[in-house]
């Protein structure tokens, strides 16, 4: 174990449940899943007797990672194990030094049961007399499953590891535990699931990407979720670059991954004994009812040496109040494992996790813990086995960097793993709108070059390895949608008790799920279309909305886009229009981000109430553009003119796109009271957005002087203003 693996030292009380978990009823227990001291680490393990009565016996006790006695040096004395009596109120603290070499191992507490103490660790590490790391954590109760959140990433220093403790406590049958571990991707799909073999008294600590767990694991994020047939303690570490610190760790598994997909079957009643089981094919799903009070249902499947069982009920959604009890048995009525509470919040369900000792037949018993029933005690059963025992010389794969990306990427893949040498090709399942080339292997990664097309469908694909040893386990890579944005909304007003027709213009709009305006109030849309640069709806403003501005967003697979500005006018404005003219468009200019063009005109308001901010906060009069798919954005320069009846505004709008066609801006102000101008139009049909592409094509950049002729056969030079009431 190296230094950085020995951080995970941080604090992990366990609180029995009672003797369901230990055996005893005199003692309870409590674990610290690791410690270690030496070559400059060191710990303190405070204990608080949080009652008013005396605690006679209080014993600390120190544990090897095989379970043997640690002698640790302490302010109370050098020995593996220390006697207390704390009064009422009282703390002690034990504090273990740094000297002599590296030992490491784990910590048991033992209390009365009637008394609550509680115990916390700091665990530190010092260099020339000076701290470096400092951890602690509060304690947690036992289980059978928890979960974690987990992220491994060495571009950025980030690594995630984890501790587990099953100390001989209480009872000398309680034998060796398999400690099953999860790891689950962040789109909550399962990657990949093995299990440690963790002896009576031993325990373990280790990185997610060392041997054991998923060696070679590397870009990922999402959680881990970790299950035995017997309480265990689990503590887990996040370092990132030099600094470290522990993590929450949440009882209960995820569950999600877990579940089978697939429709439901319906158990064959009876079959309350193992003799009358309804027989599963794995994976299964099956929809079950506790049909009288003390019933039980029992299921049978076959299953091989060596995997792992995930079995799990589920009441929720349904209406279902059964709170299950769930138990494995081997074909002879041996008991392997039984669960009463998954550990999720507000939930009575149950969850197991078993690694099967041989190939035959086994048992689920599916039972009601108060012995009740009817109608309204159902349940949904799902059954399946994961994480297949790989035999030596099977191609196996870990991880796949990156494990998602966008349509029309063309990226280089690096899939890590064992046995991957003679890897000659990379499946894709559905192979549809994807290109592998350039399958290059070593003993532990295979890279490649992969062209996902633009018109590749979003979504999870299966991959998997073809190489000398065979196929390779599945793992999951996703195409995701590209995210939406829109730029403009025409029109961007209107009156109350109108219905108007609606365009809303941007990038990655197809396949619109909604368009929503915040508030809603008043609000209706039908005949809602999309494509990928524009949504169209027929917008309906009841004559009783509310005057005032409204949020705009567009949702889609990829997200939910930025939000526009849309105002509901009052049917009856107050005051006089303003009216423009002289409408200025300037010759387009070349930069970073688009063709540039300066645009200007003259406004008479006899109100002198206009008042405009560039981005339109609320309250402020604005300024329309009507425009097609390529124009992106417009900005300006702040104006604030209040009591003025006349002046100039100048803008400067944004053109980028590759649609072909021509398009036309059409600029309406509006005063401080939502009146309307006349409207002027600037006819842009001299340009084709294809000549708007950035950067835009040598033989047609735009510069002094240029000139391209209209479809109509006209033609009109730009680099003079263009001036007029409609151009």
């Amino acid at each position: 174990m190296n230094r950085l693996a020995l951080l995970l030292c941080s604090c992990l009380v366990i609180q029995p449940l009672a003797s369901r978990c230990f055996g005893q009823d005199s003692v309870a227990y409590s674990v610290f899943p690791q410690i270690a001291v030496g070559d400059g680490w060191s710990f303190d393990i405070f204990l608080t007797n949080q009652d008013s009565e005396a605690a006679p016996s209080v014993r600390l006790s120190f544990y090897k990672s095989t379970g043997e006695p640690l002698v640790c040096t302490t302010n109370v004395g050098s020995g593996s194990a220390f006697t207390f009596s704390l009064l009422g109120g009282t703390t002690q603290a034990v504090r273990a030094n740094n000297e002599g070499s590296l030992r490491s191992g784990y910590a048991v507490l033992e209390v009365p049961p009637d008394i609550s103490i509680r115990g916390s660790l700091v665990v530190r590490w010092q260099q020339n007399g000076q701290v470096v790391t400092q951890l602690g954590v509060t304690q947690q109760f036992p289980s059978t499953c928890y979960s974690f959140p987990a992220e491994v990433d060495s571009d950025k220093g980030v690594n995630t590891g984890v501790a587990l403790a099953l100390p001989t406590i209480a009872s000398a049958g309680a034998g060796s535990g398999d400690i099953i571990v999860s790891l689950i991707d962040e789109g909550g799909v399962l990657q990949r699931t093995v299990s440690l073999s963790l002896a009576s008294g031993h325990h373990d600590a280790r990185y997610l990407n060392q041997d054991q767990l998923f060696p070679g694991l590397d870009h990922f994020r999402g959680s881990v979720s970790v299950s035995s047939t017997l309480p265990f303690g689990l503590i887990a570490l996040r370092q990132e670059q030099a600094v470290f610190g522990t993590l929450a760790i949440n009882r209960g598994p995820v569950v999600a991954p877990h579940m089978v997909l697939s429709a439901a079957g319906t158990e064959v009643e009876p079959n309350n004994s193992n003799a009358q089981a309804t027989a599963l094919n794995l994976p299964a799903k099956v929809a079950g009812t506790i049909g009288a009070p003390g019933d039980a249902d029992v299921y049978s499947f076959s299953g091989s040496q060596g995997e792992i069982l995930t079995a799990l009920t589920d009441t929720r959604g349904f209406g279902f109040v059964a709170d299950s009890i769930l138990t494995l048995l081997k074909e002879d009525g041996t008991v392997l494992a039984t669960n009463d509470q998954s550990g999720l919040l507000s939930n009575n369900d149950s969850f197991l996790q078993a690694v099967l000792p041989s190939s035959g037949k086994y048992y689920l018993r599916v039972e009601e813990y108060s012995h009740g029933g009817g109608a309204n005690y159902g349940y949904h059963l799902h059954v399946q086995t994961t994480g297949d025992p790989v035999q030596p010389g099977t191609p196996r794969i870990d991880s796949i960097t990156p494990s998602s990306a966008l349509p029309g990427a063309k990226i280089p893949i690096t899939i890590r793993g064992a046995n991957l040498s003679g890897a000659f090709r990379v499946i894709f399942t559905p192979i549809t709108g994807i290109t592998i080339t350039n399958v290059q292997s070593t003993a532990t990664q295979v890279t490649a070059s992969l062209d996902i097309y633009e018109y590749a469908a979003s979504g999870s694909r299966q991959v998997y390895v073809m190489a000398d040893g065979g196929d390779s386990n599945t793992i999951t890579f996703t195409i995701t949608a590209p995210a939406p944005s829109i730029d403009s909304i025409n029109p961007s007003s209107a009156t109350a008790g109108s219905t108007v027709s609606l365009e809303i213009w941007g990038e990655s709009l197809a396949g619109v799920t909604a368009v929503s305006f915040t508030p809603s109030t008043g609000v209706s849309l039908t005949n809602l279309e999309s494509s990928e640069m524009r949504v169209t709806a027929t917008l309906a403003i009841a004559a009783t909305a509310p005057v005032g501005i409204c949020q705009v967003t567009v949702t889609t697979p990829g997200g939910t886009t930025n939000a526009l500005s849309f105002r509901i006018r009052s049917a009856t404005p107050v005051g006089q229009p303003p009216t423009i003219s002289n409408l200025q468009a300037g010759t387009p200019v070349s930069k970073s981000d688009g063709m540039h063009i300066a645009i200007s005109f003259d406004f008479y308001d006899p109100d002198g109430d206009i008042t405009y901010a560039s981005g339109d906060p609320s309250g402020s009069a604005k300024i329309v553009f009507s425009k097609g798919g390529c124009t992106k954005s417009f900005s300006g320069t702040t104006v604030d003119r209040p009591g003025q009846t006349s002046g100039h505004f100048s803008f400067d709008i944004v053109l980028t796109g590759t649609s072909s066609g021509s398009f036309s801006i059409t600029v309406q102000l509006f005063d401080a009271a939502w009146n309307g101008s006349n409207l002027l139009t600037f006819n842009t049909t001299v340009w084709n957005c294809l000549l708007l592409e950035w950067p835009a094509p040598s033989d047609h950049r735009f510069s002094p002087g240029w000139s391209e002729a209209q479809s109509a056969g006209e033609s009109k030079h730009l680099n003079a203003p263009v001036m007029g009431k409609d151009v």
